[in-house]
């Protein structure tokens, strides 16, 4: 480090090497710049070469740093020493590109349609206002705004909070989120209510109008009463699926992605013989309407 004259400028000029790079500061008047070199050398010995290489700036924002880690509870080694452990920053993605790219991924797996739509709406709901946020910066005080300000019952809002977990899962996975916001929310409580059992004069009532007023959902609902058939798989059966002894539930089909057997006995053999006469369709189309229709008629909808 020594001090001299630059003739250019009119400047004392101070040169030092920090790392191997030659470093210059400028001064006025010679006593500026034997202060500055006597505050270095004197930072140097006190704190280090890299403490004394920091700019006045660098110092202010520094100390600006470790006070709001201190409001915070931390220290600024701690905070160093988390970031180290988790690698480099994730990038400011937008959340609404977040849910884009694991939509996406989704597709790319293979899950089916009818569970990307159910997803694809929670995150649209959830995007409102929130879409050029950036995904890391997401709290989990938003994910419980949005599950409570709403009116939603618990069940509904139970869905979407698990939605929005494997929205965030997978950000942090890809490292496109530090964390997942929605682990820190918990998820509702549903009561557990009894499973609804048809007795046999309701099953009759429920056949018997499906056959006067939907004949064409017939063999859906038959298959869903008489071979214990889950109501999704058997909106997917066709008839090249129905045998002479057995219903066959693909894999691509059945809930659980295993292919499966089901023994058709005789009372679904009546049944199945009796769709085909009055021309049920498998895959029936307009399920749900045709459905809700057989359910007032034969008294069992709830308004």
């Amino acid at each position: 480090m020594k001090i001299s004259f630059y003739p250019p400028r009119n400047r004392f000029r101070v040169s030092y090497e920090v790392n191997g790079k030659q470093h210059r500061r400028f001064f006025a008047t010679k006593t500026a710049a034997e202060t500055f070199m006597a505050d270095r050398r004197q930072d140097v010995k006190q704190f280090g070469v890299p403490y004394a290489t920091l700019t006045p700036l660098q110092r202010a924002e520094i100390q600006v740093d470790v006070d709001r880690l201190k409001r915070a509870g931390w220290t600024l080694r701690a905070a160093v020493d988390i970031t180290l452990k988790h690698g480099k920053a994730p990038p400011a993605l937008p959340l609404q590109t977040l849910a884009v790219q694991c939509l996406r991924a989704k597709e790319a797996k293979g899950c089916r349609p009818r569970s990307l739509r159910k997803f694809r709406t929670t995150l649209d709901r959830f995007l409102i206002g929130r879409r050029d946020r950036p995904a890391s910066e997401v709290t989990s005080a938003d994910v419980q705004e949005f599950l409570t300000c709403n009116g939603w019952r618990p069940a509904t809002a139970r869905s979407f909070l698990i939605d929005l977990r494997t929205l965030f899962a997978w950000g942090v996975r890809n490292k496109l989120c530090r964390e997942n916001p929605a682990l820190a929310v918990d998820l509702p409580r549903l009561e557990d209510a009894p499973p609804g059992i048809l007795t046999p004069t309701q099953a009759a009532a429920l056949v018997f109008r499906c056959q006067e007023a939907e004949p064409t959902l017939l063999a859906t609902l038959t298959l869903c009463l008489f071979a214990g058939v889950r109501p999704e798989e058997a909106r997917r059966l066709a008839w090249e699926d129905i045998g002479p002894d057995f219903v066959n539930v693909r894999a691509h089909k059945a809930k659980t992605r295993r292919r499966r057997l089901v023994t058709i006995m005789p009372q679904l053999r009546a049944w199945l013989d009796l769709s085909r006469g009055v021309e049920s369709e498998l895959p029936v189309a307009n399920y749900a309407n045709k459905f809700n229709r057989v359910r007032r008629l034969a008294g069992l909808f709830k308004d």
